[in-house]
Order: structure tokens, then sequence, then C-alpha cells
């Protein structure tokens, strides 16, 4: 929430996820899938959905904390 870039591109991905995993979790609704599988399938997009946009953000985020730093500064957190 530091950055407006960030926040931003980060929501059209998940956005985009989102879609495609209701997508996905509506057509695993009406194929004839045991439930145990139809679980697993609504799990895994779930996490996929919520985790790729989380990580990408941070990967976002660091990108641009980088950027901002001064020509060899180091930080002593890595």
């Amino acid at each position: 929430m530091a950055s407006e870039e960030v926040w931003i591109r980060t929501h059209r991905l998940a956005g985009k996820l989102m879609t495609a995993g209701g997508v996905v979790m509506f057509a695993a609704a009406l194929l004839p899938l045991p439930s145990g599988l139809l679980g697993t399938v609504v799990i895994a997009v779930i996490a996929i959905a919520a985790g790729v946009p989380f990580v990408y953000s941070l990967i976002l985020w660091r990108r641009e904390k980088a950027q901002d730093q001064p020509s060899g500064y180091r930080s002593t957190t890595e």
C-alpha cells in the first residue's frame, strides 16, 4: 500500500486471476467430479488467486525499493 503503482499492478493481476478462478470453479462444479477432487480444485484455485498476487506485489515492491536506493548503497538486510 506504500506504492500506488504496485497497488494498481497487483490488483489488475488479482482481478484477472480471480475471474479466471471463478470460471474454473464454475466449470468444475458442472463436471461430475468426486467431492474430494472438487474440494481440491476449489482450494487450489483460491490459493493461486490469493497467493500469486501477494508474491507479485512483494516482488514489485522490492524492485521499486531497490531502484529508489542510491547507486552503491548496500542494505544491511540482504
